[in-house]
């Protein structure tokens, strides 16, 4: 396996982590608010949110290593960018 693609494999799995992180904060924030008398309106839609997430980064995943797409340095730094900006904004 090339070292981009054990790079990008490493980037979806540091993105599932933080995803996780994030799911966690917001139950902790949950908590802290029902602690404080707010109802928790039900979320019918969010399992399939979750499942929608974990398949595109699965997805991602499969798509490189099955149909072996080369690694084109420029669109990499380009999308890294725009990875950064939008964790940066995410947190």
């Amino acid at each position: 396996m090339d070292l981009s693609v054990k790079a990008f494999l490493g980037l979806l799995a540091f993105v599932g982590v933080t995803r996780v992180v994030e799911m966690a904060i917001s139950r902790r924030n949950q908590r802290a608010l029902a602690a404080r008398g707010a109802r928790k309106i039900p979320e019918r839609v969010f399992p399939w949110m979750v499942l929608g997430h974990a398949a595109v980064l699965a997805g991602a995943g499969l798509e490189v290593v099955a149909l072996r797409r080369p690694f084109i340095p420029p669109l990499a730094a380009a999308m890294g960018a725009l990875f950064v900006l939008a964790t940066a904004l995410r947190w």
